[in-house]
């Protein structure tokens, strides 16, 4: 199934497209009901009319998503602190901002690990997580999709 038509292009769809889609598919009550199966399960919420909440979340502490229902301990692995640059690690001593651009930048963290450092753990920008636990759902105020 890997190599089929639709794989491909559902692969190589902006998530746009696909929200579209699934918006389309979702208009059809079987498509609903598929679709609700996969995204929704019910909520702990104890009213006479059960609600369901998203199956899957994206993590606070890890940015990973993860399946609410089934979230275990020490699953989450993340920094408490922030990434900071190493000014003393020597990878920035022949580096001048107004020649080179900004030093503290996500795609020098991710070429250049050892220049910055964790301040929980003072672990390179590429160490694994110090701290572990239960995922944390994100709290973010709902956005609307065209």
């Amino acid at each position: 199934m890997s190599s089929s038509p639709i794989v491909h292009a559902i692969n190589s769809a902006d998530n746009e497209r696909l929200r579209k889609t699934l918006m389309a598919i979702i208009a059809d009550p079987r498509g609903k009901e598929l679709v609700e199966s996969e995204l929704l399960v019910p909520s702990n919420n104890t009213e006479e009319r059960p609600k369901k909440r998203n199956r899957y979340e994206i993590c606070a502490q890890c940015d990973e998503e993860f399946e609410y229902a089934k979230a275990k301990e020490y699953e989450c692995i993340w920094h408490s602190g922030k990434c900071e640059v190493d000014w003393d690690s020597g990878e920035w001593d022949d580096t001048n901002e107004d020649v080179f651009g900004p030093i503290d930048t996500e795609e020098n963290r991710e070429e250049y690990p050892d220049g910055f450092y964790w301040t929980c753990c003072k672990g390179a920008a590429d160490a694994q997580g110090c701290e572990k636990g239960f995922h944390k759902e994100c709290v973010k105020a709902k956005r609307a999709h065209a």
